[in-house]
């Protein structure tokens, strides 16, 4: 059937829509969260910082942010 076929189709251009935005969230901490910083000792840190920025980027809550990072990491 083709609306099946249609339905797989999206899930598979989803699947690979959620793969690339965790690379790109990955590669941002990369940059972001570092402990050999100074910002280090802010009382924000590198983490909460980074959820910040990927939180206003997504239109998300930080906690949430933060959940996409450590999924991000540990794939």
């Amino acid at each position: 059937m083709a609306v099946v076929s249609a339905i797989s189709g999206f899930a598979r251009a989803e699947a690979a829509a959620a793969a690339g935005r965790l690379a790109a969230i990955h590669a941002l901490m990369e940059l972001r969260v570092v402990d050999e910083d100074e910002r280090a000792l802010w009382a924000c840190d590198t983490w909460d910082a980074c959820a910040a920025e990927i939180g206003a980027a997504l239109n998300i809550s930080g906690r949430k942010a933060s959940g996409q990072m450590h999924m991000a990491q540990a794939l």
